[in-house]
């Protein structure tokens, strides 16, 4: 009987009968304890007779190409994915796949096929609950992911794989019969945690970390909450959903801005409403690729956040949800999605970056949101409606924030994820929630724009509060171009207030000016 180990996060216990005969296995028992609930039930696991000694060993002989971590390979990051290379692709089947401590065969992982959840975070009081897919395909590849805290540092581990894990998978010629223990792939994690604040993240053993989570973990649970700390991340496709909390002066540069690629399948379908966190299973996780929570001057500098979600399968799907009163900053970014692509609070800063999307794909409560230099590009909607959509949907809380700023900026348009075109005069600046309770605070000042955007601009259907804008409130227009900078007649817009040019000198001209509210009146002129 063997108990498994407790990771920061979770507490699981299990009870389990291993036979000589590594092909047979029973789980009589499992206990799974995720803060104070008690889930106890008795299973019998699925018998796997296929994998013969004859085939076992020959598996062994040509495991080396064929899997990550390569066998026998000793200084793995501790958050490492598994993936097994196959003759085709293959078809995800049931049941679960365990990952062993080669040390006393105990079990150190149990991951369902389909049907995952995980808890991302480190204190357990505020974890983000999210639905994963903690077994994927890509191509020939089949892709493992730990549980977050599964692995451990100095430990030797290896993968159980039942042939019922995969259907229709070939290797090296043969029908996929599993693998076990006595496939000689066994693979051990680093003696130690980096003691380090300028860490890296690779999709290689070279790196500290294999993941961007594992990462913001380490950081989260062994570095003081102000102390200035850099994750650079490697050119590659990270496939996570990321949750951050409680960490202040924290910088991810990726290597390449097209090449470093954070992307996730998540929306309102999946995992309704914006989300938050709270013990494991209590909280709803929410629809984010990165939920950020409580943290103030982090930098997103030189990388592309994805939101992978077609709007007519999951609706909402942000990429970032920043909900913190401090400050963020997106310097050289892409974001992509199409409905509710960003959602802000606090006080932001986004320069020379892209933000694209099609329906209220900017959006939120933020005191001060600046985007200088940056495209705002509407994206073509993938249920080929032909319809260009909303750029913002603004909810300041005080009529006093200056809200979304739109300074030196473009706004432009492209082929959605399916190939549909944006129509001109299609697409419209902005919509009102038609609440009193916030404030339509929006501003394009020095702006150039396409022939997508529709002639009356703020679009009508309800009406913005205040319904009679100003300087200080409602919707804002300064100096609108095309996007050969020639002056736009913009007459039409007429929902909108026109500043002077005295009242943009004093209010709009410059990044300084826009976040001089910032800690009380202390001011805040961020850098390039």
């Amino acid at each position: 009987m063997t108990a498994l180990p407790q990771s920061p996060v979770t507490r699981r216990a299990s009870v389990v009968f291993c036979f000589n005969s590594e092909s047979v296995m029973y789980k009589y028992f499992l206990a799974v304890v995720l803060g104070s609930l008690l889930t106890t039930g008795c299973e019998k696991a699925e018998k796997n007779t296929s994998v013969t000694a004859d085939t076992s060993t020959a598996a062994a002989s040509s495991l080396q190409a064929d899997v990550w971590p390569l066998p026998a390979s000793t200084d793995n990051p501790v958050d490492t994915l598994i993936s097994i290379h196959f003759d085709n692709a293959p078809v995800l089947g049931r049941g679960e796949i365990y990952i062993m401590d080669a040390a006393d065969d105990s079990v150190a992982d149990i991951i369902q096929v389909e049907g995952e959840v995980d808890f991302l975070g480190v204190d357990p009081k505020q974890l983000r609950t999210v639905k994963t897919r903690q077994v994927r395909i890509d191509g020939n590849r089949v892709v493992i992911q730990p549980h977050q805290g599964a692995l451990a540092y100095g430990k030797q581990y290896y993968a159980v794989v039942p042939a019922e894990a995969l259907a229709a998978a070939s290797m090296n010629g043969k029908a996929f019969t599993g693998i076990t223990k006595s496939s000689s792939w066994k693979f051990s994690v680093r003696d130690a945690a980096p003691a380090t604040t300028s860490l890296v993240v690779s999709h290689n053993s070279k790196g500290d970390f294999y993941t961007l989570q594992g990462a913001l973990n380490h950081v989260m649970q062994n570095t003081a909450v102000d102390e200035p700390v850099t994750i650079d991340l490697k050119n590659g496709f990270y496939e996570e959903i990321l949750f951050l909390r409680g960490k202040n002066n924290l910088t991810l540069r990726g290597e390449d801005r097209e090449k470093t690629v954070i992307q996730y399948l998540n929306n309102n379908t999946l995992s309704p409403g914006t989300g938050s966190s709270g013990l494991a299973n209590e909280a709803q996780g929410g629809r984010s690729v990165f939920l950020i929570e409580e943290a103030d001057m982090l930098t997103l500098e030189n990388l592309t956040i994805k939101n992978t979600t077609l709007i007519g399968e999951g609706g909402q799907a942000e990429t970032i949800y920043f909900n913190s009163p401090g400050r963020l900053i997106g310097k050289h970014i892409n974001l992509f999605s199409e409905q509710d692509t960003l959602l802000v609070k606090g006080y932001n800063w986004f320069y020379d970056s892209l933000i694209a999307g099609n329906v209220d794909f900017i959006w939120g409560a933020s005191r001060v949101s600046l985007f200088e230099n940056c495209e705002i590009r509407t994206l073509g909607d993938s249920r080929g409606t032909g319809g260009g959509g909303y750029i913002l949907q603004a909810r300041s809380a005080n009529p006093e924030d200056k809200g979304f700023v739109f300074l030196n900026s473009r706004l432009t348009r492209g082929e959605g994820p399916l190939g549909h075109d944006v129509p001109d005069h299609s697409a419209w600046l902005a919509r009102s929630g038609g609440n009193e309770g916030y404030f339509d605070n929006i501003a394009f000042v020095n702006t150039r724009v396409d022939t997508h955007i529709h002639p009356g601009g703020w679009n009508p259907s309800r009406t913005a509060n205040p319904a009679n804008p100003h300087v200080h409130g409602g919707w804002r227009q300064y100096n609108i171009m095309n996007l050969a900078g020639e002056l736009l007649d913009i007459s039409d817009w007429q929902l909108g207030y026109t500043l002077t040019d005295a009242e943009y000198q004093a209010e709009f001209a410059s990044r300084d000016i826009l976040f001089s509210s910032w800690n009380n009146g202390a001011g805040w002129n961020p850098q390039p």
